[in-house]
C-alpha cells in the first residue's frame, strides 16, 4: 500500500507518512539529486526516503524532520542537480475543493487583517484546470476568511500550491524570511 491514509485492518482510518518536501531536479537527473537529499538529510534522519513522482523531474522526501527543519537543511547543503526545494505542511488529493478547505485552515490563526499576501499554484496533470484559477479562488477565500489583503509585488506570506498529478502539497512560508534559522 502507497504511502497517505488508508483503512487499517478493522477498517479505521490511519495516517501513513507523507512527503515533508518537494524537490526538483533537470529530467533525467532525478538519481543524482536523489543521492544529494539523501546525503543531506542522512545525517539528521536515518528512515529518509525519496520517490520519484509520475512527472519527471520531481522528487517527494520522506522525513520524520519537520518541513521547515529538512527544508532549511538541505538549502545548507551544496547542491548540483536540485534546482528548487519546497516543504509540504499539508498533503491532500487533488480538487479544488480539498485545496481551497486546506488552504484556509493552514492560514487561520496565522494571517491577521494588517498582514499581506500572494497565493502561488504549479500544476502538474490535468485534474486542476488552472493554476491562475486557484491562485485567484484560494486568494479570494483567504482575504474573505483573514481580512489579510492580497499583495503580489511584495507579499509578507506566501501560500505555496503544488499540485502534482492526484495529490497536492500546500505551504504557507514567510516571504521575508524564507530561510529562518533552524532552532
Amino acid at each position: 500500500m502507497g504511502r497517505g491514509i488508508h483503512r487499517g485492518e478493522e477498517g479505521a482510518l490511519t495516517t501513513r507518512k507523507t512527503p515533508k518536501l518537494l524537490a526538483t531536479c533537470k529530467p533525467g537527473k532525478e538519481e543524482q539529486a536523489e543521492i544529494e537529499i539523501l546525503d543531506c538529510l542522512l545525517p539528521y534522519d536515518h528512515e529518509i526516503d525519496v520517490e520519484r513522482a509520475e512527472f519527471p523531474g520531481v522528487l517527494l522526501v520522506y522525513s520524520s524532520l519537520q518541513p521547515f527543519e529538512a527544508y532549511r537543511r538541505l538549502k545548507r547543503c551544496p547542491k548540483a542537480y536540485i534546482q528548487a526545494i519546497t516543504p509540504i505542511q499539508v498533503y491532500i488529493r487533488t480538487s479544488v475543493d480539498e485545496i481551497l478547505k486546506s488552504a484556509i485552515k493552514l492560514v487561520e490563526g496565522v494571517l491577521k487583517p494588517e498582514d499581506t499576501f500572494a497565493v502561488r499554484c504549479r500544476k502538474r496533470g490535468k485534474l486542476i484546470r488552472s493554476s491562475v484559477e486557484v491562485e485567484r479562488v484560494v486568494g479570494k477565500a483567504i482575504m474573505e476568511s483573514t481580512g489579510a489583503k492580497v499583495d503580489l509585488e511584495n507579499p509578507q506570506y506566501v501560500v505555496v500550491i503544488e499540485v502534482v498529478g492526484q495529490n497536492t502539497g500546500i505551504n504557507l512560508s514567510s516571504a521575508r524570511n524564507p530561510n529562518p534559522p533552524i532552532t
